[in-house]
């Protein structure tokens, strides 16, 4: 009895050892074979400027990505390069879990079916470099199915890709303003409604005032500095349907311009705001394009000249 205990005491030792130095030998015996998908689901080393073509569609839209003139469109639209970037930045920290499938007869089980899937194709030229099919979400946050265009194999992929390529046309679109280069402005003028503020800027450059009509008073560095970077650039959170350019344009009351003038007076920009359920709509003259925009990001820009020429209390002092 008791040498059948020590046999089974012996054989127990012998599994813990076994385990215990797995991960000193076991990639010997047992080497481990790289996730085919790695190399797979991947753009290698391409980036933005090796395409001039991007087309992301599904079963109910289409939004294509040419690049003309050293610029980015969405369909009609100009597009953020930023935001074209995500692509690559959520290809590159993507991570392929499984191989969920070879049989292509499972494709449309997984979503990645073509014309049941979310296509992604880059070209160049005309010439297709990258295809893939974006299919079902996993059962796992940010996990879905992808395959590769012309393979059979599917994967289960984790990331924020397929979250990306579904975002609307705004989402991709510029929402850059205005970039206002302060060395190119010598005064600005504030219209709202009756009341006129002129931000200017002293002949010899050196100094800024403001003015109501009736007061003038100094407009310090920092207060300049805060205006200037409000504008450099001004984006938008978004942009206006039509019901709502029909409403900005049709406005009679609560209109706000904002004129920049050079120092012989030439109009640079201006921009007309509308003040709008806790935002602005917006708009630059001579364009077609109207946004939505936060209320912070107008904050140091739309002065007040109360605040600005209040007379202090004695209690201030």
């Amino acid at each position: 009895m008791k040498k059948h205990t020590n046999l089974i005491l012996a054989a127990i030792f012998a599994v813990l050892l076994v385990l215990s130095t797995y991960s000193l030998w076991g990639l010997y015996v047992f080497p481990k074979t790289e996730n085919s998908g790695v190399s797979e689901i991947t753009l290698g080393n391409t980036s933005l400027s090796d395409v001039d073509t991007i087309v992301i569609s599904d079963t109910s839209s289409e939004k294509s990505f040419t690049k003309k003139d050293g610029a980015w469109n969405v369909n009609e639209f100009l597009a953020s390069e930023s935001e074209l970037k995500k692509i690559f930045d959520s290809f590159s920290s993507r991570e392929v879990q499984d191989l969920a499938s070879k049989n292509p007869n499972n494709h449309e089980k997984f979503g990645v079916a073509e014309g049941k899937s979310i296509v992604f194709a880059m070209e160049k030229k005309g010439e297709v470099l990258w295809k893939f099919l974006i299919g079902n979400p996993g059962k796992e946050p940010q996990t879905f199915y992808i395959r590769k265009g012309g393979s059979d194999n599917v994967y289960l992929a984790k990331g924020n890709l397929r979250e990306i390529l579904s975002r609307n046309v705004d989402a991709w679109r510029d929402k850059k303003i205005v970039e206002i280069d302060r060395n190119t402005i010598a005064k600005v003028i504030l219209e709202k409604g009756k009341d006129i503020l002129t931000i200017e800027k002293s002949a010899d450059g050196s100094t800024w005032a403001v003015s109501d009509g009736n007061q003038q008073k100094a407009f310090d560095g920092e207060k300049v500095q805060k205006f200037f970077d409000a504008l450099s650039p001004l984006e938008a959170s978004g942009f206006l349907n039509e019901d709502q350019k029909k409403e900005f344009n049709e406005a009679k009351e609560g209109k706000i311009t904002l004129q920049f003038l050079s120092q012989n007076e030439e109009k640079k920009v201006v921009i007309r705001l509308l003040e709008k359920d806790g935002s602005y709509f917006g708009n630059v003259e001579g364009s077609d394009t109207y946004y939505s925009i936060y209320t912070y990001a107008l904050f140091d820009v739309l002065l007040d000249a109360g605040k600005i020429f209040a007379i202090p209390s004695p209690d201030s002092e």
